[in-house]
């Protein structure tokens, strides 16, 4: 299930902890940090776990927004 953007806007790090994630789909995901939400995606190459940062939230959140209007036109 994709996250909404009110569920991400409510993120917080729970107390006592340093992060969180929170599951989008297809291996993407949002860490939530004290010092800011960065979205991430883990995949395999190689027989091997990678990650690769995609961003920080909400820059990547309207640059999506973005594309999608410049497709639709």
């Amino acid at each position: 299930m994709a996250l909404s953007d009110v569920k991400i806007k409510a993120a917080k790090v729970p107390e006592g902890k340093k992060r969180t994630k929170l599951s989008d789909s297809g291996g993407l995901y949002l860490l939530v940090t004290t010092s800011g939400k960065y979205w991430r995606l883990d995949y395999r190459f190689g027989n091997k776990r990678k990650t690769m940062a995609l961003g920080t939230y909400p820059r990547v959140l309207q640059l999506r927004w973005r594309t999608a209007d410049l497709t639709e036109t």
